[in-house]
Parts: C-alpha cells; sequence; structure tokens
C-alpha cells in the first residue's frame, strides 16, 4: 500500500486502522487464492505472494502471462474498490480523505520453499533472487502500477508485453535492474 503512513498518521485510530488492514488483505488474498497463488507472508500493509505451475495447472509463460495480465490487474481494481468505497465512508465520517494507493512487484523464477527459521519456531516461507526481486520492485512501484523484472519473461519463455521499461537501482544488490511498468486501467 502507498500512502499507510500517512493514513496511520491522518486516521490517528489504530483500532479502525487495523480494521481497513484486515478488510485489504483479506480481499488481496482471495484475488491471490482465486488466482491458485499462496500467501507465505504478510507485511503489515503489504502481502507476499507465491504462484506455482503445479498448483495453477499451466506451464511457465502461461502462469507468468496470466500474473501480468489478469491478477495483476484484478489486485488493482479490488484495491481501487475498496478505497472508493473508503473515500465515501470517509467524507460521511468526515474522515481524512488520504490519498493511498497500491504497487505490485512481480519476478518469476525459481526458489526455495519449506519451513524456513530457528529449531523450534519454523514457519513456511519461500527464498531466492525471483522473492528479493519481486520485494524490490514492489517496494518502487507507485500507486497504480506493477512492476515486472523484465528478465522473467526469458526465463518463462515468452516474449514480454509492449510496455514502459524503468531502469531502477539496487543499493543492496548494486545492481541495475530494468523492469516493465504497466499502468492499472482508471
Amino acid at each position: 500500500m502507498r500512502g499507510f503512513s500517512t493514513l496511520t498518521r491522518d486516521l490517528d485510530d489504530t483500532q479502525y486502522l487495523s480494521y481497513l488492514i484486515e478488510e485489504y488483505l483479506t480481499a488481496l488474498t482471495g484475488v491471490v487464492e482465486d488466482d491458485r497463488g499462496v500467501v507465505f507472508q504478510y507485511t503489515g500493509d503489504g502481502l507476499l505472494a507465491l504462484f506455482l505451475c503445479e498448483l495453477a495447472g499451466s506451464d511457465d509463460a502461461a502462469m507468468l502471462d496470466r500474473l501480468v495480465r489478469h491478477t495483476g490487474p484484478l489486485l488493482h481494481d479490488t484495491f481501487r474498490g475498496l478505497y472508493e468505497r473508503w473515500l465515501e465512508e470517509w467524507r460521511v465520517r468526515g474522515g481524512p480523505g488520504t490519498e493511498i494507493g497500491l504497487g505490485v512487484g512481480l519476478s518469476f523464477g525459481k526458489a526455495t520453499i519449506g519451513f524456513m527459521g530457528p529449531s523450534g519456531k519454523k514457519q513456511f516461507g519461500v527464498i531466492g533472487e525471483p522473492v528479493n526481486v519481486a520485494t524490490f520492485l514492489c517496494a518502487e512501484a507507485r500507486t497504480g502500477t506493477t512492476l515486472v523484472d523484465h528478465a522473467s519473461f526469458a526465463r518463462a519463455g515468452i516474449i514480454a508485453p509492449a510496455a514502459r521499461i524503468v531502469r531502477l537501482r539496487s543499493k543492496a544488490r548494486r545492481q541495475r535492474i530494468e523492469a516493465l511498468c504497466l499502468r492499472a486501467a482508471g
């Protein structure tokens, strides 16, 4: 979510804010699960999800194409619907009308999935380069955009759709990442 810190300050009501976050994460989790994805981590105002070809009954190319053309836009549409309703609710209640939005990051590739962590406290997790790249892209994605690691298309064996390419510099990874910047409709 973009603007979450401002929303937290403007609302000044942690109980109500927790209700909004629950509603938002429930709705986005529903989108992920309806597309046969698995949310493996919630990050306060966001989530990390994984999509496996085996669960979706598709190959790499079809999976990535579906994520780019269907899942990403649906996440944005779902968020937009919630936000429009919240704005009306805030208007009626005399609330803040804070501008918030959704940014999505997507990377495709091999990762390690399983129980991770210290002995006796393991949790389900996913680690690997695609997770790191997707997390970075999500942090860089502006409201209403989905950033997709350009190299993901080569790994999936498909041609990237026509879109603006942005070149990002990852300080932690000390390298540049080329990503497609897809704008959500509306």
